[in-house]
């Protein structure tokens, strides 16, 4: 997303994406992979100037990213995006994608792969479940995601509102708590943001 670092980032995460981020992914990105690769290689120039090493992101198209990072020569952990939106392909087609991109970079040394479950907000249990499965089969990889981004997500979800950012289980409970039930919170799991917690929470 380095290519639309600012835009319309004044408002609630939820107005964000919904009216600003997305519409606009889908008219810049949705089939551009010469978008994604140059916005790619911008970030990844920049963390070398800063003296970063090693990243991990995930995003949309993750070939473009894997083949922004090996161009580099960067260490990387690449994952595709997994979520659903009307510009994005079945869930189904985006496991393969990434399975596909892994295994073309397979022998590249300094290139890592990740499950990308967008968000609880986007990603309801059975597709959890379908991550799950997916690094029991694929050992070597790790999971990324988008957790307890704000307040407003973690109340809702323990009181179900069904109105994002509220979770997509049934289940009335912080987002967290609801993948520790799904036996997803485990050395694997990197979980961005992590803006709301309690003691019992950052104990597991």
């Amino acid at each position: 997303m380095t290519l639309l670092r600012g835009y319309s980032d004044d408002k609630l995460l939820m107005d964000w994406l919904q009216k600003d981020i997305w519409p606009c992914e889908g008219k810049f990105a949705n089939d551009r992979t010469d978008f994604i690769y140059v916005s790619s290689l911008l970030g990844i120039a920049e963390m070398i100037r800063s003296g970063t090493t090693c990243y991990n992101d995930m995003y949309n198209y993750p070939g473009e990213l894997a083949r922004a990072t090996a161009k580099a020569r960067i260490r990387g952990v690449i994952g595709g995006t997994l979520m659903t939106q009307d510009w994005l392909p079945p869930i189904a087609e985006q496991f393969t994608v990434n399975e596909r991109v892994m295994e073309e970079y397979r022998d590249t040394p300094l290139i890592t792969f990740s499950c990308a479950p967008h968000a609880p907000y986007t990603v309801n249990d059975e597709m959890f479940v379908q991550c799950r499965d997916w690094m029991t089969r694929y050992t070597n990889t790790f999971m990324h995601l988008h957790l307890h981004e704000t307040k407003t997500e973690v109340s809702d979800s323990i009181v179900l509102t069904k109105v994002p950012p509220c979770h997509l289980s049934d289940q009335a409970m912080s987002p967290l708590n609801n993948l520790h039930r799904l036996q997803l919170v485990n050395s694997r799991l990197t979980a961005v943001h992590m803006t709301a917690l309690t003691d019992d929470e950052i104990a597991l």
